[in-house]
């Protein structure tokens, strides 16, 4: 679910998927369940999310992290990199969630 309702859709975030940063925890370590996964942002808004899955294909999100556990996407060596907090860790094995709409590529 969302954690803020989208200022400029009332359907929710409109999540574009980008090229996926390497994600590392909060103590910078790797973490390998979101290798390959996809990186949203919101074309509105800006909200970030990141998913061990492919939900604009319509497929499950599973492992997934919403705006308020990424700490920060930064570069490092021209990388994208997320740090994120380990803790919040969702799964689902669902292709939706509440507060978002998986609309495809930028």
């Amino acid at each position: 679910m969302a954690e803020n309702p989208c200022p400029y859709y009332a359907d929710g975030h409109h999540m574009v998927a980008g090229n996926l940063p390497r994600v590392v925890d909060q103590n910078g370590n790797n973490v390998a369940t979101f290798a390959g996964g996809g990186w949203y942002k919101c074309k509105g808004c800006a909200e970030a999310f990141i998913s061990s899955g492919f939900p604009h294909f319509g497929w499950p999100i599973a492992d997934y992290v919403t705006q308020g556990g990424i700490i920060s996407l930064s570069a490092q060596d021209g990388v994208a990199v997320a740090k994120i907090n380990r803790s919040l860790i969702r799964y689902t094995s669902a292709a939706t969630l509440p507060g978002y709409k998986f609309v495809g590529f930028n």
